[in-house]
């Protein structure tokens, strides 16, 4: 993808995947982070004319959750610090 194109795909659904990371995580900063790290990830997996890159975005970021979620878990931390200090 063109840098002007992964802007605008930014700057479309920037809002939309921090409200859905917030929800998950409870945390500004976390949700921060994991929707940066979900672009990085998306842009670069993803296949121009291979569907919706909003449900892509959100799948991605959904992925990050979990696997942040389970190395948490395998670190030992207790659940509920792994869920609301992601």
């Amino acid at each position: 993808m063109k840098k002007d194109i992964l802007e605008q795909i930014y700057q479309k659904y920037h809002r939309a995947l921090f409200l859905y990371a917030f929800s998950l995580c409870q945390n500004r900063h976390d949700a921060e982070d994991l929707v940066s790290e979900s672009f990085v990830k998306a842009f670069l997996s993803y296949k121009e004319g291979s569907g919706n890159i909003k449900n892509w975005l959100l799948v991605v970021l959904k992925n990050q959750f979990i696997n942040e979620y389970k190395r948490k878990k395998k670190a030992d931390i207790p659940l509920h610090n792994a869920v609301t200090s992601f």
